[in-house]
């Protein structure tokens, strides 16, 4: 019992029937399931703290061909693995322009060094596909 007299659930009593943590809302004397109010404040309310950003002309498709090629590179047959590295080329090649772009020197670093890398990768699978 709290100070108002409003009974309040704990789970340490497992003879409770509904065997649910909840919790005594008290502006409006209801129970609430703890899981349904966490979805509430946080899901629910998304729109307010949350918007999507106006799609980006270089991000967007960087963002695109990189998670392609990590799902390509990852599938066993060897051209699917080719148009990966192909991907990841594409996505590597528009980061380091927005690094250009904001004049970020560790992003072209990065995103360069991981170039040379998608072009050894598909410079190391090409002769499987062509023999």
């Amino acid at each position: 019992m709290t100070a108002n007299n409003a009974p309040v659930a704990s789970p340490a009593h497992p003879e409770d029937e509904s065997q649910r943590v909840t919790i005594e809302t008290a502006t409006q004397g209801r129970q609430k399931d703890v899981f349904s109010d966490l979805i509430e404040k946080s899901f629910l309310q998304l729109p307010k703290h949350f918007s999507l950003p106006k799609p980006d002309k270089i991000k967007t498709p960087a963002v695109i061909f990189g998670m392609t090629g990590a799902v390509f590179v990852a599938l066993p047959a060897t051209i699917f693995r080719l148009l990966g590295f192909s991907a990841w080329m594409i996505a590597n090649s528009l980061w380091v322009i927005q690094g250009k772009k904001v004049n970020d020197f560790y992003l072209i670093a990065l995103f360069g060094f991981y170039f040379v890398t998608a072009v050894m990768g598909f410079a190391g699978l090409l002769p499987e596909v062509v023999l």
